[in-house]
């Protein structure tokens, strides 16, 4: 789910509701290989990340970098759910 935030930075419209691989279409290849790893890293140990990375406005095609953070959530069993940032 993404706020409005997200949405204005990649430039979609709010009721854009991407995957995971149409969302990660919107980094540079460098910062996509980052933030994949990254997301990887996180559900494997369990530790946050914060990342600054480039992404590319959908309508105007500007770079814009930004921090990129990622928080893992637990399920009531102890497992990672979903990762928030």
């Amino acid at each position: 789910v993404w706020t409005e935030g997200v949405h204005a930075i990649v430039e979609a419209p709010l009721g854009y509701k991407p995957d995971l691989d149409t969302a990660l279409d919107f980094y540079l290849p460098e910062s996509r290989q980052r933030v994949e790893a990254s997301l990887q890293q996180a559900l494997e140990t369990g530790e946050p990340f914060r990342i600054e990375v480039q992404v590319r406005g959908a309508l105007s095609g500007t770079v814009k970098w930004c921090e990129l953070r990622g928080y893992p959530r637990y399920a009531a069993d102890g497992r990672i759910d979903y990762l928030m940032g």
